[in-house]
Order: structure tokens, then C-alpha cells, then sequence
């Protein structure tokens, strides 16, 4: 394959389909938002969709490992001299063309800051200091996973070390809740290695993740907006990592409003996006209801049922 010059990198395998369905509305809202950014997908699926959605299918190597572990080899699937990975959980709303920009100058670039002391990455290294001390660097760039950036030359080294530190990760105490490998702790700890830091992006203009929000989710992929505030900031990204079941019904939404728009070809964004809030909306209400009156019911049964013991 010959190599490309830039493009976007994202992976969806393994037995949950929801990754395919996540990464074809990846796919189209990048063709709305950046249409000439060529896209590249690594998977086990043998959907065809997928083959008119992405300009590159890769076929993905089993051999490479499991779950977090393919996220080591990201460097060697990718067909292109620079590349921007994007989890497939993601949503571009607005046109991402310029972090090219962002990130010139740096083999391998992470959204995100440094820290010296404490608990990273949601408790995942346990202690900052000691993994500095064993491994001698000055601080550990902390950063969501779900965007990366590199150089696929010049990064080698980067993912070289990454993949000798995720030997060890339980000796190192940096597996996450359930004891698995996090590709944000070996890569932190080869990027610091490097003396590559996180790039600050303080007013949240890039990938930001649903994860601690204390406001509502303003978002809408067709009209091309998102905001909420986290750590009490206004934040208003381009790229929306939801990271699982966070901001669950907001992302089938917007997947929903995608795909009437790709599918069906059609070209009134404002009344797509009007229908489906009303009707998403209106769901949620009724679901509430349910669960409401179930609970209620449930209460009542519970009560029959002691009184009828007594």
C-alpha cells in the first residue's frame, strides 16, 4: 500500500456490532464536516457499508492482541505519513482540517496537561511520583485516549516503548478497574520517557469527553454545534468523545439524525435535527413515565405481598 499523506485513522472489531454502527456515523460526520480528510478504518467486520464510508478498509490483525492492546499497533495499520486516530465512540461536529496545525512539529501529539504528584488518568496510575521515580521523568502527560496524533516514522520509538511498558502494566500498577491494559497509561509513560508533553487546549476547542460535565449537553452533528461546561468552563469541541454509556441517548440521537441525512441524501439539516429532538424528546418523556409508573406498581406489589405475609 502506498503510503498517503494525511488522513483519519479509527478501529471498530470484536463481537459488540455498536462499534460499526459508532464508526459509520464517525465516517459521516466527517464527510459533513472535513469531506476532504481520507479516512482509513481498521476492522473484523464484514460489513460493506463500511467500504463506501471509508476510503481505506484494513483487515484487523488478531494476532496483534485484544481489546486496548490493538491501540499499540494503531502506527503500524495506518497507511498514512500523519495521522489523527479518533475512537470510534466519537462525533465530529465541526470541520477538524486545522489541528493538523495543532500538532505540527511533534511525532506524537496528546490533547491534555502535565502532572507531577497524586492519582492519573481516573485513578488508573495509582501514584504519579512513584511511577516518575521508577522511570525517571520529570512529570506524566495526562490525556483522554480517544485522539491521537503521530508521525508514523518518527513516532516508532513512542510506540516502541509503549508496547515494552504494557508487558509490565500489572506489575506497574497501571491497569484500570477491571485489571486491563490502558493504552493512555503506556503511551503517558512513553511520551514522558520521550519528553513529549500533553498540548494544552484550555478552551476545550478540540476532543472533549462527556466525563465530568455539569451542565446539559448543547449538541447537534448536522447544524454543527456542541457546548457543555466541564470543570467549570464553557467547553465547545469539535470532536465529542462519549466513552461509552455517557451521553447514551444524545449520541443515538445524533447518530440517528447522520443517518437519515447520508442515507436518504437528504439536504434540510434544520428540520432533520428539528423532527428528531422533538421525537427523541418525546421518547425519553414516555420512557420516564414507565419507569415511573413501574416503580410505583412494583412499591404497591411489594406492600400486597408483605401485608398478605403478616
Amino acid at each position: 500500500m502506498n503510503q498517503l499523506n494525511r488522513g483519519i485513522l479509527t478501529m471498530a472489531y470484536g463481537q459488540q456490532k455498536k462499534y460499526v454502527m459508532m464508526a459509520k456515523g464517525l465516517a459521516q460526520s466527517l464527510m459533513l464536516h472535513s469531506p476532504n480528510i481520507t479516512r482509513a478504518i481498521v476492522t473484523d467486520s464484514q460489513d460493506s457499508e463500511l467500504n463506501k464510508l471509508y476510503d481505506i478498509v484494513i483487515p484487523l490483525n488478531p494476532e496483534w492482541g485484544q481489546g486496548m492492546w490493538q491501540k499499540l499497533y494503531i502506527n503500524e495499520y495506518s497507511p498514512f505519513a500523519e495521522t489523527l486516530y479518533i475512537d470510534s465512540d466519537s462525533l465530529v461536529v465541526k470541520p477538524i482540517d486545522g489541528l493538523w496545525d495543532l500538532f505540527a512539529g511533534v511525532p506524537f501529539g496528546v490533547i491534555g496537561k502535565q502532572i507531577s504528584a497524586g492519582k492519573a488518568l481516573n485513578g488508573k496510575i495509582k501514584d504519579v511520583q512513584e511511577i516518575r521515580d521508577k522511570f525517571n521523568v520529570d512529570s506524566l502527560p495526562v490525556f483522554n485516549g480517544g485522539l491521537y496524533f503521530f508521525q508514523k516514522e518518527a513516532a516508532i520509538t513512542v510506540f516502541l516503548a509503549a508496547k515494552e511498558i504494557a508487558k509490565n502494566y500489572q506489575s506497574l500498577g497501571i491497569s484500570n478497574s477491571r485489571g486491563k491494559l490502558s493504552d493512555e497509561t503506556v503511551f503517558s509513560i512513553a511520551l514522558a520517557g520521550h519528553g513529549i508533553n500533553a498540548i494544552s487546549d484550555p478552551m476545550g476547542l478540540t476532543m472533549r469527553t462527556l466525563r465530568g460535565i455539569s451542565s446539559p449537553i448543547e449538541i447537534d452533528v448536522l447544524l454543527g454545534n456542541c457546548s457543555f461546561i466541564k470543570e467549570a468552563k464553557l467547553v465547545e469541541p469539535a470532536i465529542v468523545h462519549f466513552a461509552g454509556y455517557i451521553g447514551y441517548f444524545y449520541q443515538i440521537r445524533e447518530l440517528t439524525k447522520l443517518k437519515l441525512a447520508t442515507n436518504f441524501n437528504l439536504v434540510n439539516h434544520q428540520l432533520i435535527s428539528t423532527s428528531m429532538n422533538i421525537f427523541f424528546d418525546l421518547s425519553r418523556q414516555i420512557y420516564r413515565i414507565y419507569k415511573s409508573t413501574k416503580k410505583l406498581t412494583d412499591f404497591k406489589s411489594s406492600q400486597k405481598d408483605n401485608h398478605q405475609v403478616m
